[in-house]
């Protein structure tokens, strides 16, 4: 008999329970149905988005690649044709990376009006506070050295355009230190240049190929500085 009375008991709280979970459903149910709707309907416009992002970069990649074997060819309108098809903002990957290329290209070209086109394009991306730090200084270094190479600018003016570059915390910093060292040696100030080069060759961080071209000049200015009349 007790046996009989707590399978009853049971069975009533089994109810209860039942009873009290339709009711929890019939006030919340819905809710939570939305959310589970919602959230599966996030993952799959991300799911969506991803693939549209990947497919996106594929197409991009491949165009940036048509546009180097343009290059490759001195087919350069080809190139630069390409380079202005790509849907791509400046503001990515692709897009200032097109524009590095464009102005190396317009640079091999040698004509004062290429020349002049690179250095605006390198110019122009160096005061885009769009673009990350790292890239807006590679341009303007790239401005400044190319610049003071093609004697668009002075030393001068050179050296002015590299100082914001000399932070010891810019990625660029070491070879931005090279040509000034370049620049001081050719302006005849070889006690400075001296002073570089041998800062370069010191520095742990300064990559080996620089390292030994920084060796040379340590040589070549002392010798300047010592038979230097």
């Amino acid at each position: 008999m007790t046996d009989q009375f707590d399978e009853f008991l049971e069975e009533v709280q089994q109810d209860i329970k039942h009873e009290k979970y339709l009711q929890l459903w019939k006030k919340y149910g819905r809710h939570v149905t939305t959310a589970a709707v919602s959230i599966l309907a996030a993952a799959t416009a991300y799911m969506l988005w991803q693939n549209h992002l990947q497919k996106k970069h594929m197409e991009l990649s491949d165009a940036f690649l048509t546009a180097q074997m343009y290059i490759a060819q001195n087919k350069l309108p080809e190139a630069f044709a390409v380079f202005e098809a790509m849907r791509t903002s400046n503001h990515d990957v692709y897009g200032y990376l097109r524009h590095f290329e464009k102005s190396a290209a317009l640079l091999a070209k040698g004509d004062a009006a290429s020349v002049k086109e690179a250095c605006d394009l390198l110019e122009k991306m160096a005061k885009d506070s769009g673009l990350p730090v790292y890239v807006k200084d590679y341009a303007a270094f790239l401005f400044a050295k190319i610049s003071y190479e093609q004697k668009l600018k002075s030393s001068e003016e050179t050296l002015e355009l590299l100082k914001p570059l000399s932070d010891t915390k810019n990625p660029w910093r070491l070879f931005v230190e090279e040509l000034k060292g370049l620049i001081y040696y050719t302006d005849g100030r070889y006690k400075d240049a001296l002073e570089i080069f041998a800062a370069l060759v010191k520095d742990e961080n300064t990559p080996e190929g620089l390292r030994i071209r920084a060796q040379m000049m340590v040589q070549l200015s002392n010798q300047n500085v010592r038979f230097k009349p």
